[in-house]
């Protein structure tokens, strides 16, 4: 039986995007600053801004250990471009988790909101308006399940696109003896409305001091979320990531619940790739050179 090559494809932005277009351009620039290894990896992960990019891969590092033995790699994109890689990722055929934020607008689609349900408000983040899962409506996207935050594509059994952004979760606030409803508006947010014991002993600075305070004042989901939405727009997210990556028990953090649900998704499906479908590839295109042989 003849020995199998390895063969390199050489993929032409230009082909991918249209010649001299914008997104063409976007990723061209983005790729040579960021020196991705988007086309060797097993999996990418896409996150929203610096606070994903240095909490997410310790995530992992603390709680997924099966993923971190994986090749993956995390680009940090932005809600407002990841969408600009889709046709390169569809081009390369890469599994991708996308980590981003729900961006909420006001009924009229002007002004930044902290989100809720029931008030007719829009999300602003394209990748959700016009990549996964294509809808624009904030409670729809609330309700929205698994398979409707999961991108297939007919054929291809290893392709895949997952998105991951803010959903209502129950919480119980200090000095409350009944869960309540909290929707975060960010990672930062959702973070600490996972933990929120673990936050209120905080004593950092900026953000992480801010939600300490928040938190301590309590008043409820409600209260708690308004004071961390009015931290949020003036705070350092960048600051509030190494300000939580130096405490002591950092694995105890729990991952925020909508994270946590596409880390989980991801590794399922880097296992199912090697146990099912590679195995049934190869025992195909073993098949077929057989059949050659004795043709």
């Amino acid at each position: 039986m003849a020995a199998r090559v390895p063969v390199s494809t050489v993929v032409n932005l230009s082909e991918v995007f249209g010649p001299g277009s914008e997104t063409e351009r976007f990723v061209t620039r983005y790729l040579r600053a960021q020196h991705a290894d988007l086309f060797f990896a097993d999996a990418a992960i896409l996150v929203e801004g610096p606070a994903e990019r240095m909490l997410v891969p310790n995530f992992i590092r603390a709680h997924y250990d099966e993923l971190n033995q994986c090749y993956i790699t995390l680009l940090e994109i932005g809600g407002s471009h990841a969408h600009r890689l889709k046709p390169l990722i569809n081009h390369l055929g890469l599994l991708t988790l996308i980590i981003t934020d729900l961006d909420t607008l006001d009924g009229t689609g002007g002004a930044l909101v902290q989100p809720a349900k029931g008030a007719n408000q829009k999300t602003n983040n394209a990748t959700l308006k016009t990549w996964v899962p294509s809808v624009e409506d904030v409670d729809a996207l609330m309700d929205a399940d698994a398979a409707d935050k999961t991108l297939r594509v007919d054929g291809d059994p290893l392709f895949a696109v997952r998105v991951a952004y803010q959903t209502p979760l129950a919480v119980i606030a200090p000095g409350s003896a009944e869960p309540e409803t909290a929707y975060p508006y960010t990672f930062e947010d959702a973070l600490a409305f996972q933990n929120l014991t673990f936050f209120s002993g905080l004593k950092g600075t900026g953000l992480v001091r801010k939600f300490s305070d928040a938190i301590a004042a309590g008043g409820g989901a409600t209260a708690i979320g308004e004071c961390m939405y009015r931290a949020l727009n003036s705070g350092k997210k960048a600051e509030f990531a190494l300000d939580v990556l130096e405490v002591e028990k950092f694995d105890s953090i729990v991952v925020p619940g909508y994270i946590a649900e596409g880390l989980e998704w991801l590794l399922m499906q880097l296992k199912k790739k090697q146990v099912e479908i590679l195995p049934q590839a190869e025992q195909t295109e073993q098949s077929e050179q057989a059949e050659q042989a004795g043709a």
